[in-house]
């Protein structure tokens, strides 16, 4: 592995639905903003299986993806699994 690579996190965004947010959707909220903010030099890849709203794009190193089947099928955990490659 190339020390010089950036590093790359895939995130499962289920929880993040606009006007919707309760519970685990502000945690997760929460936690992945600050998360993002203060890693800049890491990729991040927001899963989502709907359409996203642009509140949840914290930042430039945040790239959203929209899956397909949805993100609670056994599926999309081998995809967190593999690498990601876009």
């Amino acid at each position: 592995m190339n020390i010089h690579s950036r590093k790359t996190i895939a995130v499962n965004t289920r929880f993040l639905i606009p006007n919707k947010l309760e519970g685990l959707g502000y945690f997760t909220y929460e936690c992945i903003k600050r998360i993002v903010l203060n890693h800049p030099e890491i990729d991040f890849y927001f899963l989502f299986d709907r359409s996203f709203d642009e509140e949840f794009i914290f930042a430039e190193n945040v790239k959203p993806i929209v899956l397909f089947p949805p993100l609670t099928t056994s599926f999309f955990m081998v995809l967190v699994v593999r690498d990601i490659s876009i």
